[in-house]
């Protein structure tokens, strides 16, 4: 069997204790959403181009009645009354397609760019999540590595519900139910600042050093704008960013994406040289 095809039935198989999978899944997720975010604009302009055709066709077909109608309707946009009524089922039927291809034409690129930032960082989440699972089998200790949240934490959080222990087939479900309840809990729960020190602590390595941490962690409260706040700052974001500008509307734009996927490639390839050299392959 070739190394592809292998590579390719991991995915259907038990899930690998390396830090390997995980890693090409993300940087294979990356190249997608590069394709994506450089096919997609010609795509839609295509279909853009392909579809007014289209209803201009279907324009120059209507009777009599249907073009005068339609006529007038759109003499009363131009002059922004927009007080003609379009009774004649086709000609309503064309203008609701023709309103229906410009909302789609001048959204649909950006809600995508959208919606690719936040799946990038949600990959680039699983993909941490699945290296600290690795490591947390073979070096549990690592699990402690955040004094000052484990210090704020009550000692019965920490316990390990009955329920569990009584529901786990054996020891090696319920090791594999608390590493994966743990790893969640740091990846998810925590702010952006919070996890870059709790990595410097097991992986020796402060990456919130670099220069381009600061762009690197606004990605994650821009996340947040795009799912909770229609792309529109908050406070919150204001405060974690130091921004300053407009409480205008900060659009994801093809730069601002390619930047990104950019960054998250590079931090990739930093965590995972950086568990590497701690850990090793991360093979129990």
């Amino acid at each position: 069997m070739s190394r592809k095809a292998k590579f390719m039935m991991s995915k259907f198989t038990k899930r690998p204790k390396s830090f390997e999978p995980e890693y090409n899944y993300f940087k294979n997720d990356l190249k997608i959403l590069q394709n994506l975010n450089r096919v997609l604009p010609q795509s839609v302009k295509k279909y853009e181009r392909t579809k007014k055709a289209e209803l201009g066709r279907r324009m120059q077909r209507l009777d009599s009645q249907g073009k005068r109608e339609l006529r007038k309707f759109i003499m009363s946009l131009r002059f922004g009354r927009c007080s003609a009524t379009v009774g004649h089922e086709d000609a309503a039927r064309i203008l609701a397609e023709d309103f229906d291809l410009f909302v789609f034409t001048n959204r649909s690129v950006m809600f995508i760019r959208e919606m690719s930032l936040v799946y990038l960082i949600t990959s680039y989440e699983q993909f941490l999540e699945s290296a600290l699972e690795t490591t947390f089998m073979t070096r549990w200790e690592t699990m402690l590595a955040n004094r000052s949240e484990e210090q704020t934490e009550r000692r019965i959080e920490r316990q390990i519900p009955l329920r569990l222990i009584f529901e786990s087939k054996n020891l090696e479900s319920l090791k594999r139910s608390q590493i994966q309840e743990r790893a969640r809990s740091i990846v998810n729960r925590s702010d952006i600042t919070n996890l870059g020190e709790y990595l410097r602590k097991i992986l020796d390595m402060d990456m919130t050093e670099r220069k381009d941490w600061k762009d690197f962690a606004e990605r994650f409260y821009r996340r947040h704008l795009v799912v909770h706040n229609n792309c529109y700052p908050d406070e919150s974001y204001c405060i974690k960013t130091g921004y300053k500008g407009e409480r205008k509307r900060l659009d994801v734009s093809n730069e601002y994406l390619t930047a990104s996927l950019n960054l998250f490639d590079q931090y990739a390839d930093l965590l995972h040289r950086a568990f590497l050299k701690k850990f090793g392959s991360g093979r129990r």
